[in-house]
Formats: C-alpha cells, structure tokens, sequence
C-alpha cells in the first residue's frame, strides 16, 4: 500500500507479494509408489544415502543462511509426478532440482512472501535430488519449510501447471525488477500463466495470478485497473475457500482503494483482511492488514492511532523474521514521525528501513526510502543534503514507471527550490506534479498539488491566482477527508487575508487550522500557524499576545529541529522587541536568526542555489542593518555604525568570496573520474545547444523552435548545475574550505583604501537607505531616503541615458524627436539624483578615486555620468574610526564641491571638456560628470577587492598586457551584418 499525505512525503509499505516460481524437471521412467523406483545403481545409493528422504505429507523446518544448501533425494519413476510446496521467512531461496546422473534440470527462485509450488514430472527412473540454497546476495539467515505431496502418474493437466508455473516465473522475475517496461512485459506473462491454470482448473493458482496482474498495475500507478482484477481474485478466492488467499487480496483491495481516495472503503477491506487473518493465525497477512490501516490512520490524520498500528505491524514483521516487512513498517513509522515534526526518530527509522532494503536487494523499497530521507533533511535545512538524496532516489523512481511517486519526487524538488528561493523552479516541479496527478486521477494528489502551486503564486505577487488555487484545494480536500490537507490550506488563506489588511478574517482562518494541527498532532504546522497567529496581533497592537503566540512557535521550532521555522519566529520577534523600544533585545534576536541563515546557506553546494537563498533572506540582514542604525543614533560614541557597515558587506560579498576561495582550490581532485566526465559532457551538450541557438537567432527565428530549445538549455543547465553541486560535495578539497569571512572596517582601511581613495558603500531599505564614506582614517555615516525613492531616479536617469538605444519600428524623425527630449531634461534629472546619493558626502569628494559598492538598480547606474553634487554644511563630523553624522536632507546652505575648479585645471593640461548639454543646469553653463574629475571603480563589496588584493599579493606581475576591444552586434538587421552577408553571397 501507498502512504499519502499532505507533502507526498510519506510512503506506505510496498506490497508484499506472491513470487510463483517454476520448476522444471527432466527424464523418467515408468510410474511406481513414492520411494519405489525400479532400477537405482549401487553407486547412486552410496552418493545420495546421507540425504533427507522426502516423504508424502512430511514436513521439513530448518534453518539457511545466505549462501547454505541443504538438500533432499526422492526416488522417482519414469511419468511419475511430484509437487513439491517451499515456504520461507527472513530470507530468500533459489530452488534446484537434478535427474539421475547428476545433471542441472532448472534453478530459480521461490515467491517472496508465500508458499510456492514446484511441480516435477520424472522423465527418468532414479534418485532425483532438490537443493535449496540461500541468496548469496546479503548476508541474512531466515527458516524455511518444505513438503512433499502425493506421488502420482503425471497427466496432462500437470504439464499444464508446469507450464504456467514456467510463465509466472518469468512474469515474477520481470516484476520484480521494478522497471516500467518489465513491468509490462511481467503482465504479459502473467496472463499467459492465467490462461493456463484456467485450463488446468487450478483455482487457487488462477487467483493468484490475476491478484498478481493486479498488483502489477497498481505499482504502475494504474488502481482503477488493479481493482478490476483484484475483484475477479477475490470471487475466486471465496467460491475456493481459499482464506489466505482471500486476506491477501482483501490487503490488496484496501490498498487500491487508499490510492484511489476511497478511504473509508480502504478500512473496511483492511478490517476484513485484519479479522480473517486473526481467525486464520496467519501473522503475515495480519502484520500487512495493520500495515496499510496505518497508511489509512496516517491519511485521516490520527498519527497516535497510525504510530501504534505501525508499531504493531514491525513487532509482527519481526517475529516472522520477515525483512520486507519490517523494512515496509519503518518505513511507514519514519513518514509518521516526520509529520509529527521528530526528524531524529524520523532518520532513525529512514535510515533502518534502507539498511533492509539494501540487504532484499528491493529498488522500490529503497527509492522509496531515499525520498523519504530527502524529505526529512529539507525539512532541518539540509537542501544540499536532500537534494543528493532525491538524485540517487530519481533514476530509480523513474524506471519505475509509478507517476504517483514521481509526482512525490517533483514535489520534493519543488519544495527544495521553494525554501532556497528559486520560486519559478518550484513552480514548474508542482506544475508538472499537478499533469501526473491528473493523469492517474489522484484527486488528494491533485488537490496537493494545487495547494502548493497557490502557495507559490502567492510569493509571486498573484494573490487572485493563489486565492482560486486554495479555494479549489481546499473543496477537494476536504471531501476526500484529509486533515493535514485542509490545515494547510486553510492557514495559506489566511496569510492571503492577512497580505490584504483582513486582520480578522485572517485570524479566523489560522485559528480553524491551529484547531485541526493540534488535534491532529502536526507540529510542524502547528509551529507555523502560531507563529502567523503572533504576527496579526502584534499588526493589531495586541503585544503581549504577539509576544506569547510567537515564543509558543519558537519552543516548537527548536524541539522539532525546524531551522527555517527558527529563523522565521527569531525576526518575528525582534521586530516585536524593536517595536517595544528594546532594541538590545531585538539585536540578539536579529544576530541569532542570521547566524540560523548562514548555517543553513553553508550547508549548500550548488552557487546558484546558495546566492538564491541568501537573497531570499535579504530581508533579515536589511533590518539587522536598519536596527544597527538606529543603535548608532542613540549612542554615536559606541561604534555601532562600523557594525552596521559590516553587516553589509556580510550581505552582499559572501557569494564572490567563496567562489574565490573555490578557484584556489582544485576540487576535482580526488573525485571520481566518472562524474568528471559527465560534468565535461553535459557542459560540451550546452555549448552545442548555445550555438545551435545562435544560428537560430541568426536567421528569422522559428519561435517554436527556440521555446522548445529554450526549455532543453534550462534542463540541462539545472542538471549541470546539480552535477557541479554533487562534485563538490564529493571533493576532498572542497570539504576542506573554511567560510570566507568579510572584512571589518578596520581591514577594509589597510587593505582597500589609500590617502587618495574614498569608499561610498550603499545599504537600500524599505523605510531608509545608509551610505557609509570611509577613507583610510575615517567613516562617516549617512541616513538615505527608501530604496523606492532612490530607484525610481535611478531608473529615470538610466532610461535617459539609454535614450540612444532605437527601438523597433521608431522612424528616424520619431527617434531623434526622443533623444532631443531626453538630452533636455539629463541633467536636470541627474543633478537631482547626484545630490540624493552624493550630496551627503560632497565635501569629502575631492579629486578622490570614488570606489562604489552599490546596491539594487544602482549597480546599473554609472556614477561617472552623473554632475558633481554640491556641498551641504555641516554634514556630520568624523573622527578615526567613526562619525555620528547623518546626512541633511535639507538643501539650504551648500556650496560646491572641491571639484568645482577641475575645468580649469584640465583645460591648462591641453584637455578638451565636454560640450554644454541642453537644459544644463546654471543656465545652460558645461557641467562636468564624475568621471572627469574622479576615477570611478565600481565594486561589489570591499571585501572582495580586500580578497583580491591578498590573491595577488605574492604573485609575479604578468609580462604583457592585453587590451581587449569589442563593437558588438545586438540586431540581426544590423547594417555590418547586412554587409557582410551580401559580400559572402
């Protein structure tokens, strides 16, 4: 059966099934009674005289270790027929028959989890000989049982069952392969083994064979099919009385109906299967039947009732010696604990349930398992760690064939990308989930699905799109009865309510699912909803409720090793504590979340995912900054302020930085030659891909043909990126890098700045903005206005500058009618926002080289175009290592800069000066840009020039220098272009 839950993150035992084995036995002579054989050799008697004699009814327990034999002798005449039945536990057994002589007749194995039946038709008179031997495979010991049946002259409808036996062989060795085409091919040759025991009417047999077809189809994700036969099965099973057949496909009829969202009718078959096999003493189906209740309890919600079933369902499993079984049943209690957020016990029971599954040689139980273990590691914030996980699990599920598991697989990815940031990755793994789901009508699955896509669009900004996903959500779920399902959603809805200022609507809403997680023991949610519950009351001025709601969250958090909940409360509370003017208070809250966000980011591989996640928790290291600040204001004398610049650069240079301490290091070393040469081909298959979309581009463009290239490119980037990931997190070299620190102020003064540079690092918040100016001896510190205000100048003098750039289908008259209007109004636009950034610092301008770290749409402003700001007096005071000053926003009393007297200068060295631009300011008078008085190094922090400079350091200056001129081409109508390609025609 298939466990199903709210994130598909919990896995049900596989089913445990019949494995029908045939064999096939070789020459004989003329029927006479067991044991009679006309003629035996006095050698023969002397070699097999040791071995067990089988007798009819008779029989054998022993024990068999991997790798032992014991053997058993049978005297047979020629047309004699025997069946001989094998049963087992705890291990798996190949069966062996030789003829008089010693020859090899068959070898294979017996079925996995019941009695199997080999029949034998003697073709020669003599000692025949039956050795059974444990797999050599794993190192496991287990017991086994064989018996003898009557022996009779052999008949027509023997060598029916033989052949079918022969069929259903084949069939259980495809199947259990677990690969979607052998799968198929298995289904096929259960049939031709049905057809078979139909004509030899062997009832039971035929049975069998349609509950195996049956489950065949439903490991493919096929249950509404699967039910068909189980049904048939199941009529058979009771016209037969044949009652362990018949707990077997009432397990199996429970099981499809779980998938299918039919729970109710699920129970009742499992408590049918649960009271017959009680009835029958038969501990193997009654230790399945509590298994797939478990599932079911799981499914409603009730994780106490699923832990005791499961707990039950090992015992059971453990008595039998049956490894499968246990591996199924911890299986199932690691995804119960995994709800019920105790991610210890949780790995505790991932991780014994693979160690059997290795040892039973079964993929699907393994796959299984991976995702499971996948789960639990991103749900502590291991994502490098589960995203290696879902890698080993991916090809196995794949081969599978079962879509509801991909649909598991998907949705673990999208999870991970969802917590790192990378929301459009996320959402293409929940859309393709969603297609899978509806492909095998999963109506919880599908109804899952949306859930998380509306979560997504919602952090995308599309609350009406979110909104009609939930809603939809929402009516499913609660009509297939999932519990954990509706919680969810219905606290997602009122984060949207929250999001639009319906405080009250909101707390409705995440009370009716704090309601349903406490009942339902979801910690996890639980942890999460009363975190949102704190934060409306603290936006309805209730403080000490805020305060209650958010430690409740917090104690969760920390018991359920929840890291990304962790961070969420700690800020949640340092917002409250700033709000109550406890701003110490707030700082440790602050530096504690940050420290949870930096632990998290440096346990993954993959660049592209850490710099992903640390932007999504920008907003933490924004407010530590702002909260900085305002400390500084208060106690100018402390140097807070130096902390606060710190702080930025600890935002914004931990990405280069490692990647400058990985390109000292070789981390290929030492890894294995295997993924080396995948990283080299999946590298040389983008680059093909690049130049075939080049010439794409080159010509008219089939749009058609570049969306599908498009889509192959981000494949196989995405795959790309996930191989360099795994290489590192091989690397012997890699492992040994230490987290790159950024510099403080002082370092940032000996190591970046000399006497004729000056550092003007910007900070953009949502409220305020900072601008730190540092030279050798001092720092001055400037409050800006918000990151809005700033942008939005920013973005009109880049689109003013940026005039010149034509646009398609503009007339040359409409073109230059633009340009005109946009030289006009530069440098009124420009002087504006000159004296915005600028203006704060202009006394200390100079001629200095100005070395930028600029933020947000600054990064695509050029200083160097901007006109020098004029002064402001009395713009703060500086000492050596400080400054309490902030900026005046008032515009009253500047004067200009020292760089006002550079035309001169430069007009005396023979320079010429640009020429006065329309609507310049003083009256039309030349003004002159930054560049011209000012080399203008833009950064992206101090820190990493800091790095830099230590790099270079020691190393030998190259002997030539090399110069490096483009004219490049953006147009496919570009005259050159047009030219040249008229010259090569």
């Amino acid at each position: 059966m298939i466990w199903k839950s709210r994130n598909r993150h919990q896995l049900l035992c596989p089913i445990i099934v019949a494995l029908s084995v045939v064999v096939i036995a070789a020459s004989g002579e003329a029927v006479n009674p067991l044991g009679q054989a006309s003629a035996k050799s006095s050698a023969q008697e002397a070699e097999y005289k040791d071995l067990p004699v089988l007798e009819p009814g008779k029989p054998f327990d022993f024990e068999l270790s991997s790798g032992q034999t014991r053997s058993f002798r049978i005297s047979l005449d020629r047309g004699q027929c025997l069946r001989v039945v094998v049963d087992h536990w705890g291990i798996d057994i190949d069966v062996t028959w030789y003829e008089p002589g010693g020859r090899k007749i068959t070898e294979m194995g017996c079925r996995r989890s019941e009695p199997t039946p080999v029949t034998l038709i003697a073709e020669a008179s003599g000692t025949h000989r039956l050795h059974l031997r444990g797999s050599e495979k794993y190192p496991v010991q287990g017991r086994c049982q064989v018996t003898a049946g009557e022996l009779r002259a052999a008949t027509a409808r023997d060598k029916k069952c033989m052949l079918a036996e022969q069929a259903a062989a084949e069939a259980e060795r495809l199947r259990w392969e677990w690969k979607e085409v052998l799968s198929r091919r298995a289904i096929k040759k259960y049939e031709e083994a049905l057809a078979l025991w139909r004509s030899a009417a062997e009832r039971r047999e035929e049975a069998v064979a349609l509950r195996c077809i049956g489950e065949v189809h439903h490991g493919l994700g096929r249950s509404q099919a699967a039910l068909t036969y189980f049904h048939q099965a199941l009529q058979i099973s009771e016209a037969s009385r044949d009652l362990r057949g018949k707990g077997e496909i009432l397990n199996d009829l429970g099981s499809a109906y779980h998938q299918l969202d039919e729970n109710k009718k699920a129970l009742d078959y499992l408590n049918r299967a649960l009271t017959l096999s009680r009835q029958q003493g038969d501990r193997r189906v009654e230790a399945q039947a509590l298994c797939n209740q478990g599932g079911v309890y799981h499914y409603f919600g009730d994780l106490s009732t699923c832990l005791d079933l499961d707990q039950r369902a090992l015992s059971l499993w453990h008595s039998l010696g049956d490894r499968r079984g246990q591996a199924a049943a911890l299986q199932s209690l690691g995804f119960a604990y995994y709800l019920l957020n105790d991610s210890l016990k949780a790995l505790e029971a991932f991780n014994q349930a693979l160690d059997l599954w290795l040892t039973t040689g079964d993929r699907r139980g393994q796959a299984l398992t991976l995702l499971g273990l996948g789960n639990v590691y991103s749900l502590m914030g291991e994502k490098q760690q589960a995203l290696n996980l879902y890698a080993q699990a991916k090809p196995l599920i794949e081969a599978m064939g079962d879509r509801y598991w991909e649909v598991g697989l998907v949705d673990g990815l999208a999870y991970v990308y969802d917590q790192l940031g990378e929301l459009q990755k996320a959402l293409e793994n929940y859309e393709q989930g969603l297609r899978l789901d509806r492909s095998v009508s999963s109506r919880e699955g599908e109804a899952l699905d949306l859930q998380l896509i509306g979560e997504i669009q919602f952090s995308l900004g599309n609350k009406q799109k979110a909104l009609a996903c939930l809603q939809l959500a929402l009516k499913s779920l609660s009509a297939v009865g999932s519990q954990t399902g509706v919680a969810v959603v219905l606290r997602d809805i009122g984060t949207i309510h929250e999001s639009s200022g319906k405080e009250r609507e909101a707390l409705e809403y995440y009370n009716r699912a704090l309601g349903l997680n406490q009942k339902g023991g979801f910690k996890r949610q639980e942890a999460l909803t009363l975190n949102d519950i704190g934060h409306v009351y603290l936006k309805l001025g209730d403080e000490g409720k805020a305060l209650d709601y958010y430690r409740q969250a917090l104690s969760l958090h920390r018991a359920a090793m929840n890291p990304f909940g962790e961070s969420v409360t700690l800020y949640n509370l340092a917002v409250l504590e700033r709000k109550r003017g406890n701003l110490a208070e707030a700082r440790s809250q602050l530096e504690a979340a940050l420290k949870v966000v930096e632990s998290l980011r440096g346990k993954v591989r993959s660049h592209e995912l850490r710099t992903s996640y640390f932007a999504s928790e920008r907003q933490r290291y924004d407010a530590y900054i702002d909260l900085l600040m305002q400390m500084h204001r208060q106690r100018p004398a402390e140097g807070i302020a130096a902390a606060a610049l710190q702080a930025s650069e600890r935002a914004r240079a931990r990405s280069l930085l490692e990647s400058l301490g990985e390109s000292r290091a070789d981390i290929r070393q030492g890894v294995e030659p295997g993924l080396l040469q995948q990283e080299r081909s999946l590298g040389q298959s983008l680059s093909d891909r690049g130049d075939r979309r080049m010439r794409l581009l080159s010509g008219k463009p089939d749009e058609a043909a570049l969306s599908a290239l498009d889509k192959e490119i981000s494949k196989l980037r995405t795959e790309y990126q996930e191989l360099q990931a795994h290489i590192r997190a091989t690397s012997p070299h890699y492992a040994a890098l230490m987290q790159p620190q950024p510099s403080n102020l002082r370092e940032i003064q000996q190591q970046v700045l000399d006497d004729k540079s000056l550092l003007l690092e910007y900070a953009l918040g949502d409220e305020r903005s900072y601008l730190w100016a540092v030279t050798p001896t001092s720092m001055s510190s400037h409050e800006l206005p918000g990151r809005a205000e700033i942008e939005k100048a920013a973005r009109r003098v880049h689109e003013l500058l940026t005039a010149r750039q034509p646009k398609p289908g503009e007339t040359a008259e409409q073109h230059q009618v633009r340009v005109t209007g946009a030289d006009a109004k530069y440098w009124q636009e420009a002087a504006v926002l000159s004296q915005l950034l600028l203006g704060p610092v202009a006394d200390q301008l100079g001629t200095k080289r100005l070395l930028i770290v600029a933020e947000g749409a600054l990064q695509y402003l050029p200083f160097g175009a901007l006109p020098a700001p004029q002064t402001q007096g009395g713009a703060g005071t500086r000492t050596p290592m400080q400054c309490g000053g902030q900026g005046a926003k008032s515009e009253e009393g500047r004067t200009r800069g020292d760089v006002e007297g550079q035309g001169e200068e430069r007009r005396a060295k023979g320079e010429r000066a640009p020429s006065p631009q329309p609507g310049s300011p003083a009256g039309g008078e030349g003004k002159d840009p930054l560049i011209v008085g000012h080399e203008i190094v833009n950064l992206p922090s101090a820190s990493t020039l800091a790095a830099l400079r230590r790099e270079i350091r020691d190393r030998q200056p190259a002997g030539k220098a090399v110069a490096v001129l483009a004219d490049p081409v953006f147009e496919a109508d570009d005259p050159r272009v047009a030219r040249n390609t008229a010259k090569a025609a």
